[in-house]
C-alpha cells in the first residue's frame, strides 16, 4: 500500500488527486469493513465514490487509456 488508510481518507478530505491514483484505494476493502468512523462518516461509501471517480478519470487498475492534458 502506498498510502495508509488514514492517509487515504485525509487525502480525500483535502481533495488531493493522488488519492485517485493510489494503489491503496483498491487494496483496503477488507479493512474498510471494520472501520468505524467516530465522526459518522460512512467509510465504504467514501471508498466507493473515490473508486468511481478514479475509474471516470482513467486511474483505475486495468484501465489503459491515456488521459488528456486539456
Amino acid at each position: 500500500m502506498d498510502l495508509t488508510f488514514g492517509e487515504l481518507m485525509q487525502a480525500a478530505a483535502r481533495n488531493d488527486e493522488r488519492v485517485l491514483s493510489s494503489a491503496s484505494l483498491w487494496a483496503c476493502e477488507p479493512l474498510a469493513g471494520r472501520v468505524i468512523c467516530q465522526q459518522g462518516i460512512n467509510v465504504l461509501s467514501v471508498l466507493e465514490v473515490l473508486r468511481k471517480e478514479a475509474e471516470r478519470r482513467g486511474y483505475a487498475p486495468g484501465i489503459s487509456m491515456e488521459r488528456s492534458l486539456t
